[in-house]
Formats: C-alpha cells, structure tokens, sequence
C-alpha cells in the first residue's frame, strides 16, 4: 500500500510538471479578447477536470478564462438525495470535502478561480434567506428572480433529490416542502450571484456541464437574458462522447437534439451509402459490443421466434413495446408534456392497456434503472399500482437479459415519452407514438399527440397504425444520423485508457492546440461564437483518418 501510494504520487508529481510546462510554452493571450466564465457547482472532480481541457484549449486559442467555484453557499445542491439520512440540518457539513476534492484538481491544473461566496454580502443572504423561508409554498413554484423561473428550477432539484419519490405539488408533507424550501433557497442565491458574476466579469460566453437544476440553470439563462453567449454540455451514449447545447429561451434548455437550421440542411441531403454505413455501424456497436455508456445488457441479436417464445406470446395480435424512464430524468424539466410525470404516464397508459386486449403490450423498463440510484423505480411503481396483469401485457424488468435492439426487430409499435427510442426505432420502419414534444417529434416520422385524449385515441386504434413508408424511414435515419453521428462530439485528449473520465493523455497534449483536432477546434468556436457544436463530413472524415474515431 506504501510503494503503491509513493507511486501515485510521482505519476501526478510528473503529470503537473508536463502538462503545466505545455501550457505554460504555447499559451498566448490576447489582450483584446474577454473572459470565458466556466461555472462548476456540481462538486465533481472528474467533470471539472472535463471543463479544465476545454479551459485550456481556450487558453491556447487567445482566451482568458474563469472558473467560479461552489463552496457551500446554497446547501441543497445536486450531490444531495433522498437516500441520505442525515438531518437537514447537516446537510452542509459535506461540504468541507467537496470544496476540499475540487480545489485539489484546481491546484493540479492551476487554474484561475474565485469562490462563489465572494460575490455575495450577508446582508444579501439575509435577504434571500427571508424569500425563501416566507414565500407561501404554493406561490413558490412560480416565482421568478432576475427574470429566472427559480420555483421552477427548485421544483425540478426537488424531483431529482427524491429519486423517483414523485408527489404532486399540493401533496408535499413537512419535511418534503422543507426540502423544496431549501432548494428554493439555492435557486434564488445561485442567480443573485450568476448576477453579480456576469456584471463584473463582463464576459464573452458561460460555459458549464449539466444545464438545468438550481446548481447550473440559472447563470445559463441569466446569461441568455443578458444576451451573453451560454453553453452546457452532458456524456453522450457512447465513452469519449458528448453533446453541446444553447438555451433556446430564458426557459428551455433542450438537453440534446438538433437545432432546427441544421435540421433542415440535413434534411435537404440524403444520407450517403458511407453514411448510412455509419449509422448502421453505431446500432451495432450501441446494442452488441459494449461501445454504449446507457445500455448495460449485451447479447447476441436473438430472432423473432425465440422472442415469441421467450415472452409466450403464441398469438398473431400486434406486439406494441412500451419503454419507460427513468422517471426523475430532468429531460422532463423543460418538456412540453402531457402528462403530470413519467409516473402519471406508465399508471394512467397500463389502464388504457387492460382495456385493449386484442394487442400484445411489453412494458420494457429502462435498464437505467438499475445504476441510477432510483430511490422508487418503475419497477416498484408497477409492482406497487398493479397487482396482477393480464395475459397480453408482459413486464420486462429493468434487470431483463432481452437486449432491446431484439424488441425493436419485435415490435410493430413503440411508445414512449420522449425516449431516446423514439430517434432509433423509427430508423427500422416502426412507428413510434409519443406523449410530449421531444426533439425528434414533428419530423415526421413519429405519431405525436397534442394532448392525453389524442394519446389514448392513438392506443386504442393502433392496431391499424401502419409501418413507415420508405419517405418516413430515410427522414427518420437522416435525422438519427445527425443526432447520433455529427452532434455526438468525442473528446480526442483523454487518456482512452482510463475510460470516459479519463484524464488528459499527455501523449496527446499536442491536441489542445487549433488545427490539432477538428472537435476540439469546433467546441471552441462554438463557446466563443454561440453556435452549436455539430461535426460536418470533412470533421468526421479527417478524424477517421486519423484513426481519433
């Protein structure tokens, strides 16, 4: 254990060294150009370490940049959950050691950052503070601070922290509207200080991961209102990838999907054979060789007959695979949906279900499940509403071994919220009926429904709901290509060995500066200018090349 720890330590004694060396030799600053704001309240080591190699390559590009750390002003953050016992009260005794673990990899990388509670005075706190503890409960939801839904982004922290616990807004007992209070108090101090931040840095853009909660939502759009460029990025579905987006409002921020300009110039162009060549190649990788971050079940493809079997389904009625959510997913934060939660969607569509006896249902529960953390999953929600299912409604687990690239072979139909299936299984020639506005829907290859009357009308007549026609299903795969392909943006400079978190490969440092690398090269531009980040085929053809995809 001795030798092992002197070891480590000389490994990051001589990463300091030549990874501080090399920046130190090709930075360049100019004068001229402003502050990039990088925001990091998440309390995560290994994302901050993410947003340095973006920082850096800024650095190496001209720029300044700024990171804001959190240091425990608003306790009631995304590292807290309903699993945790501890009182409220303690909530900020954590944060000692999370500021302590994030100021490690700040010195490693010698970074420039400031504290978050520097930029607000007690008489301020006092002040929120005041907001918070006596805004009527009901009244909370809809507040707005600097322009910023606060009570909206309280409530979507909320949902998170019960980890599937889902009440109603007029159910919340004591302890739970305390908490909602606590994260109402994180919302409203988060922006007074995104505020305070953006007026004195002045600053070019706003970078950050996540995007939405009270921890990262508010300085993204405070800084869209304030007309300043704002950028979040998330993991994408396979390691070493990860998709870029721009608030479209000062309320919505679509986590993933493609901005409608872009859409339409893909639209304009048939998908190449060597295209289509590619996108067949990502199903293959996503579902059966283990390339995917989301997808923990991997089998060999299994045939219809063995499906048929397996689930016992000895009829020839149509088999309709209804995939659910994690039900706490913030995807749902900013969706136009119709339903009051995925939980109200999986309740009220199985009671649809028993009354439609002439179609084979398979409720396919999303394997997330398992690794999420849920506190009351899907599972438990069934198993908890539904005592015993008829015959032709077959639950698939979330611990299910059936891969679920099989069900989509085995499907006439599928439904979903706003799955990720909805952009996937349209590319096979099913149609896909969803119950929110998504960013695949309206593209006209997925039935979408307007409000719960037009849902369960699509239910109960879905047995003469036809396959795509050929139009549908080259849409639906110039899309999926799009979304999958050119807006998936890997990051060449990790350590691959070391997986998707990977530290940055000093063999490759070379790849920070422009020119180096075509990703690196757009995300850069992308932060600076305020554009998407989407690779076009001589990005995608030049990293293929060179052997970084």
């Amino acid at each position: 254990m001795y030798f092992r720890r002197i070891n480590f330590l000389l490994k990051e004694f001589r990463f300091k060294i030549v990874f501080n060396n090399f920046i130190r030799r090709n930075i360049r600053y100019d004068k001229k150009n402003k502050i990039v704001l990088f925001w990091e309240f998440g309390g995560f080591p290994l994302i901050f370490k993410k947003n340095i190699i973006f920082s850096k390559a800024l650095n190496l590009r001209g720029f300044k940049t700024v990171f804001i750390l959190c240091n425990g002003i608003g306790s009631a953050c995304i590292q807290r959950d309903v699993r945790d016992n501890s009182s409220l009260d303690k909530w900020n005794d954590r944060c000692e050691k999370c500021v302590s673990d994030m100021l490690v990899v700040a010195k490693k990388y010698k970074i420039n950052y400031a504290f978050a509670s520097d930029f607000l005075e007690k008489i301020e706190i006092e002040k929120i503070k005041f907001i918070a503890n006596n805004t009527l409960v009901s009244k909370i939801k809809n507040y707005s601070f600097f322009n910023i839904d606060v009570g909206h982004l309280a409530w979507s922290s909320f949902n998170r922290y019960m980890k599937g616990h889902l009440v109603g807004y007029s159910d919340l007992n004591k302890m739970e509207e305390e908490v909602y209070r606590r994260y109402f108090y994180s919302a409203l101090v988060n922006t007074y200080i995104s505020n305070q931040i953006i007026e004195k840095y002045k600053p070019t853009s706003v970078f950050t991961s996540h995007g939405v909660y009270v921890d990262y939502a508010p300085v993204i759009f405070l800084a869209h209102i304030k007309k300043v460029f704002s950028m979040s990025w998330a993991s994408g579905y396979g390691n070493f990838l990860h998709y870029f987006t721009l608030p479209k409002t000062e309320k919505v921020l679509s986590l993933r999907g493609i901005e409608e300009k872009y859409w339409l110039l893909r639209k304009s162009n048939e998908l190449s054979k060597l295209e289509n060549l590619r996108l067949d190649d990502f199903f293959k990788k996503r579902y059966f060789q283990k390339e995917s971050r989301d997808i923990l079940i991997f089998s060999k493809p299994q045939n219809k007959d063995f499906l048929r079997k397996e689930l016992k389904i000895f009829n020839d009625n149509p088999i309709v695979v209804f995939f659910t959510h994690v039900n706490w997913d913030a995807c749902f934060d900013f969706m136009d949906m119709i339903f009051d939660n995925s939980n109200d969607w999986v309740v009220k569509s199985i009671e649809q279900m028993f009354k439609i006896r002439d179609v084979n249902w398979i409720i396919r529960i999303h394997p997330g499940e398992l690794v999420d953390e849920s506190a009351f999953t899907t599972d438990d929600l069934i198993k908890k509403k539904f005592k015993s299912l008829p015959e032709n409604i077959k639950i698939l687990w979330s611990s299910s071994k059936i891969n679920t690239h099989d069900l989509f072979m085995l499907a006439d139909v599928g439904v979903t919220i706003v799955g990720t299936v909805g952009a996937e299984l349209s590319c096979f020639g099913k149609p896909v009926i969803t119950s929110a506005k998504s960013h695949y829907s309206h593209k006209g290859f997925t039935i979408d429904s307007k409000n719960k009357e037009e849902y369960f009308n699509h239910l109960k007549n879905i047995k003469n709901i036809k396959p795509l026609i050929s139009e549908q299903i080259k849409l639906a795969r110039q899309y999926a290509y799009s979304y999958f392909i050119q807006r998936q943006i890997p990051l060449n400079v990790i350590n691959k060995s070391q997986g998707h978190w990977g530290d940055i490969d000093l063999k490759k440092l070379d790849m920070l500066l422009p020119g180096k690398d075509p990703a690196l090269d757009k995300i850069c531009d992308a932060i600076i200018k305020g554009t998407d980040v989407i690779l076009d085929e001589k990005d995608i053809s030049k990293m293929e090349k060179e052997g970084l995809i």
